[in-house]
């Protein structure tokens, strides 16, 4: 009989219902964790969209003088104000009658001086990202100059890197 007595106390007893400290625990760390690595990684797809949406740009700034121009060879008349007037720059790049690129600076078109060539000047791009908007364009241009506060470096010359 005594054992019978104890399966019917054990039987009483009622489980406890809910989650435990440790499991409470486990459950917050795992969503810190999750929380942490979205801020890690969020930047760097940030500076990637950004990069490829700019060397489009540039890409369709490029094309807008060629579209313009048509080959010509007197082009004098380029100008920023001449080239968004003409509806041949990229609309996402208009605001407040001024080009302006990802990182909000000017973006500046210009005839050369140069039997046809012209000059597109980005500003305000941070260093670590001009290196990798070169490295995407380069095979686009002629000439790539990097201007920064202690003069110009050219990163690639006529005809060839």
């Amino acid at each position: 009989m005594i054992m019978i007595n104890s399966f019917r106390l054990l039987k009483d007893r009622k489980s406890k219902k809910g989650f435990s400290l440790l499991e409470l625990l486990l459950v917050l760390g795992v969503i810190a964790a999750l929380i942490v690595a979205a801020f890690m990684i969020f930047p760097k797809v940030q500076a990637s969209q950004r990069l490829d949406r700019e060397s489009r740009n540039l890409t369709a700034i490029q094309a807008g003088v060629k579209s313009l121009y048509g080959g010509r060879a007197k082009i004098s008349d380029l100008n920023t104000d001449s080239f968004i007037a003409s509806k041949n720059a990229p609309d996402n790049m208009i605001q407040d009658g001024k080009l302006i690129n990802e990182w909000k600076g000017n973006v500046q078109v210009e005839y050369s001086g140069n039997h046809g060539k012209y000059n597109i000047i980005y500003d305000a791009v941070p260093a670590s990202d001009c290196s990798k908007l070169i490295a995407a364009v380069s095979g686009n241009f002629v000439i790539i100059d990097v201007y920064n506060g202690n003069g110009s470096t050219q990163v690639k010359k006529s005809g060839g890197r």
